[in-house]
């Protein structure tokens, strides 16, 4: 049943990637109105991420058409695109997927447990964490129209 589920989450992820607009948290949104919660519908929704995350990268290579996630994407993958070079492009986009994954893993594998302590002991001080960066974020900023 549950390779059923992240076959669906994969073939909903596909779609969502192919078509530039519907996004994941749409189709995730709706499910839950459908369907409610539950351990199926977390299947679900990690498959249709991955795949997402994955197909996301054609749009915006091929037809210069990308979602918020992957702008950073456009001008790079144009510029190969128009070189003759996409196949390359979409090389370095899957190496760069199965690198990321793969460090995923191990990270999760190392230290999958710690992350509820580590968590727990940060919880009290979020808010001040959030309002630092912030803050430095602000400092960064070099125009002071774009400051204020």
């Amino acid at each position: 049943m549950k390779l059923i589920l992240i076959l669906i989450g994969i073939s909903l992820g596909i779609f969502s990637g192919l078509l530039p607009g519907v996004h994941p948290n749409t189709i995730g949104a709706v499910l839950t109105d459908v369907f409610g919660g539950g351990e199926g519908l977390a299947i679900v929704l990690i498959g249709i991420l991955g795949a997402y995350t994955a197909i996301s990268f054609l749009p915006a290579i091929f037809l210069g058409v990308p979602e918020g996630d992957t702008v950073v994407s456009l001008l790079p993958g144009q510029r190969m695109m128009r070189a003759g070079r996409a196949r390359e492009a979409i090389f370095v986009v899957a190496v760069s997927l199965c690198v990321s994954a793969l460090l995923a893993s191990v990270v999760v594998f190392l230290f999958g447990g710690e992350f509820a302590g580590i968590f727990g002991w940060i919880r009290p001080y979020t808010g001040y964490i959030l309002v630092g960066f912030s803050f430095l974020l602000l400092i960064r900023e070099r125009s002071e129209g774009r400051r204020a």
